[in-house]
């Protein structure tokens, strides 16, 4: 029934001569592990709903015992969650299939879909997809219930407590123990229940409570000294303590409060410290991530959007070195002041590691994005001041939107890292926040209509192997021309769109592999920031490859090494798990970094794809040569195969032969189309120049 190999039980309500058997293997052909039980007798029929557990119901019309509109309310009545496919003649098809429809029918189907080889594949797709989503509706229930009776313990464990505990929500009590209604004189919990919290505020000290509570920073150990107000009017001093929870699917605190003692003040001191970078005052980066994954829960309950801008000091160990730690710590502290000052006031700052920061803005508008860019141009002009004559200084940075699918405050951050890292590499653009917007909304209006166009480049080995390998790119249409991925790719990992994109490439790549003949086949995916940091992707591709009856092995997905260099443990997990699966790794851009091998040592990797840069000059320059031999020669010691890419000049293909590079890839051999087709290759004889430098 899906990826972990459950069979499917089918209850078959056909007559005895009927060809149920066709339409089950029909299902069987289509990779789905069934077994069925046939009845064509009422009380048979009633005794097996009744007693067994089944995924599927498949009724024929034909047998006069059992009318099929009757089965249905049967259904209804009871209750019973089973999506029922029904198979009419064509007689009954043209009279009841609305009406069937109607009574809770999953599809209704004519008897001679058998004969219509173009429209015979429904059956088997709506039967898993309505398989699919019987199993997601238990899976819920069973989540619902294992909530429940986690709910049930935590209110049990509240209940028990010594200490004076209460849920508030909206200003309103919606649970306490009985310690919080002895503490404030109540006779029971029952009646403080939905009474307003500032009832039990004396009036002075309320706005320091109501500010205490609001406060979004707030270190999880800070405490709120104020003067409590029984139920009698009676007056006790007390402590109160404050956690940001979510009761029935809604934000709410949780409190608890104590007779007072010691130095609040002080230990307030102390605690807001704790949580602050002592160089810059900012919040540090543990604090910090309480605070956005505080935005993050706001942006999943309530739809409210922000936005993470990190800014780095690129190589700052190096400037460390050249200013002395001394004169970095004051240059630190220096451009903290300098941020707080943006005109974008921040819903929070803080500094993320030596030579980071981090501030969480409300998502901009058109005008703030403007001042924002502005900004931003200005503050390398403005640091450079900060530092001494001649030193040289690059400031980078990347924005993340939090939205409703960001899943926690690490993974946030690393898609802000990620886009930073993507900037330096590829450069800034224009900026032009209008130009952007548009973008995004064509995107958004492709991803959700499906309308993306898949093209295909080979990848020709060198030494045949009797294998075609494709790289799969994608294109979104824009009125009569097409997006190419270069324009939008950094859009989508920006606003978490990426996960989605690949899913679709995906899912168009196994539909393909599906309805291709070819076991030689084999395609090249390339894959956004946005999946290495998603723990589901993987586990979603599983279940497409069982279903497809498709080999792992005859995919690859292919990373960027800039990847690597922003995300490593999430690039190594997902490594990891990519082998388990059994899909071949590839890394592109390999080369670009300063220590390119650093990272290969804990992954496992197929292919490595080289950055261009690699390949300039090679017949030119004999130091560019032996670079290119050494990196070709300590990959395959390594057992990793190479790709060498953006082939345009043929004179390069000897050379590459001769280096050991095992594919080339280029619009020499063919640019990126819609069609898979390897007959454009032809036996060349290859000519081997001298090496560069060497007149043998």
């Amino acid at each position: 029934m899906d990826a972990t190999g459950q069979v499917s039980r089918i209850l078959l309500v056909a007559p005895q001569d009927s060809q149920a058997e066709l339409w089950l293997n029909q299902l069987r052909r289509a990779g789905l592990d069934l077994t069925a039980r046939q009845v064509d007798q009422p009380d048979t029929l009633a005794e097996m709903l009744a007693t067994g557990s089944w995924h599927m119901l498949i009724a024929f019309s034909g047998i006069e015992e059992i009318r099929l509109d009757d089965l249905l309310r049967n259904l209804q009545q009871t209750q019973q969650d089973l999506p029922c496919l029904l198979i009419l003649n064509q007689q009954d098809a043209e009279q009841d299939t609305e009406k069937l429809l109607k009574l809770g029918a999953a599809a209704v189907f004519r008897d001679d879909l058998l004969q219509d080889p173009t429209r015979i594949a429904l059956f088997p797709h709506r039967a898993e997809r309505e398989l699919r989503q019987l199993q997601e509706r238990r899976d819920k229930r069973r989540t619902h219930l294992a909530l429940q009776e986690f709910e049930h313990s935590y209110l049990r464990l509240l209940d028990s407590s010594r200490d004076a505990l209460a849920c508030i929500q909206n200003g309103v009590h919606v649970y306490c123990n009985s310690a919080w209604a002895r503490f404030f004189g109540a006779s029971s919990a029952g009646e403080l229940q939905q009474i307003p919290l500032r009832d039990l505020v004396d009036d002075r000290d309320l706005p320091r409570v109501t500010e205490f509570l609001q406060q979004l920073d707030r270190p999880a150990d800070a405490q709120c000294g104020f003067l409590a107000r029984s139920r009698e009017g009676e007056q006790l001093a007390a402590s109160l303590e404050c956690s940001d929870i979510s009761w029935q699917g809604a934000p709410a605190w949780q409190l608890r409060v104590r007779p007072r003692s010691g130095n609040l003040q002080a230990g307030n001191r102390n605690a807001e410290r704790a949580g602050r970078d002592l160089v810059t005052g900012l919040l540090d980066r543990d604090r910090l991530l309480e605070t956005l994954n505080r935005h993050v829960a706001e942006a999943a309950h309530h739809a409210r959007f922000s936005a993470l801008l990190v800014i780095e000091i690129e190589d700052s160990d190096s400037l460390r070195r050249v200013i002395g730690k001394s004169d970095f710590n004051q240059f630190m502290a220096d451009l903290s002041k300098r941020l707080q000052k943006f005109p974008i006031a921040p819903e929070a700052l803080g500094r993320i590691n030596d030579g980071g920061f981090a501030l969480l803005l409300l998502q901009p508008d058109e005008a703030s994005q403007e001042t924002l860019q502005k900004e931003l141009e200005h503050l390398q002009r403005d640091a450079i001041k900060l530092l001494p004559r001649n030193t040289s200084l690059t400031i980078s940075h990347g924005m993340a939107v939090i939205t409703d699918e960001v899943v926690d405050s690490e993974m946030l951050l690393s898609r802000a890292q990620h886009n930073r890292i993507m900037r330096l590499y590829q450069g800034a653009g224009s900026g032009e926040a209008g130009r952007e917007r548009l973008l995004l909304r064509k995107l958004r209006h492709a991803l959700d209509n499906r309308e993306i166009s898949p093209v295909f480049q080979p990848v020709v080995s060198l030494r045949e192997d009797g294998k075609e390998r494709y790289e799969v790119r994608v294109r979104i249409p824009d009125g009569e021309k097409v997006l190419e991925a270069a324009r939008f790719l950094d859009l989508v990992n920006q606003h978490g769109l990426g996960e989605q994109l690949d899913r679709l490439v995906l899912q168009r790549t196994l539909e393909l592999l599906r309805h291709t003949n070819s076991d030689a086949l084999h395609l090249i995916i390339n894959l956004t920031q946005n999946s290495l940091s998603s723990n589901a992707l993987l586990e979603w591709l599983a279940r497409e490859l069982y279903e497809s009856r498709i080999p792992a092995d005859r995919l690859t997905l292919q990373i960027s090494e800039i990847d690597m260099l922003s995300t490593p443990d999430a690039v190594e997990q997902f490594a990891r798990q990519c082998h388990e699966l059994g899909c071949e790794l590839s890394i592109t851009h390999f080369g670009c970094a300063l220590e390119p091998f650093r990272q290969l040592g804990n992954i496992p990797v197929h292919y490595v794809k080289l950055d261009r840069s690699l390949l300039n000059d090679i017949d030119l320059d004999s130091e560019q040569w032996e670079r290119l031999n050494n990196i070709v020669s300590s990959l395959h010691t390594r057992g990793i195969l190479v790709i060498a890419p953006m082939i345009e000049d043929v004179r390069f293909l000897p050379r590459l032969w001769q280096v050991g590079v095992n594919f080339v890839q280029g619009n020499l051999l063919r640019a990126p189309t819609d069609a898979l087709d390897f007959s454009f290759l032809q036996e060349e004889e290859i000519t081997l120049d001298p090496i560069p430098g060497n007149p043998d």
